[in-house]
């Protein structure tokens, strides 16, 4: 999950695009942690955001006339679900990884 969401930040952000989502998805895919079913997971997650995205935008765009600004309300409400996605990994990593050292010293 966390790769999945550090690849979705990077895709976002412009300037980590290219070598930043290819090295996350290369370690994600020889470490084996891509099954099907977070593939799966991946896929419907990312039909939400575009469908959120598509409603942002036609809301911003003042009917047409300001697609540019539709787009940039796009891409600003896709980073931060991205960006909230990754947090939220990493309170999940953070928490087992704690848990993990709590149960090493018994």
């Amino acid at each position: 999950m966390f790769c999945t969401m550090a690849s979705f930040t990077a895709r976002t952000c412009p300037l980590l695009q290219a070598p930043l989502y290819l090295a996350i998805l290369s370690i994600a895919t020889i470490k084996g942690w891509l099954c099907p079913l977070q593939q799966q997971l991946s896929t419907i997650l990312c039909s939400l955001g575009l469908g959120f995205a598509v409603t942002v935008e036609t809301q911003v765009n003042d009917g047409g006339r300001n697609t540019l600004g539709g787009h940039r309300g796009a891409l600003y409400m896709g980073t931060v679900l991205a960006a909230l996605g990754l947090v939220v990994s990493i309170c999940f990593v953070c928490t087992s990884w704690g848990q993990h050292r709590r149960d090493q010293k018994r």
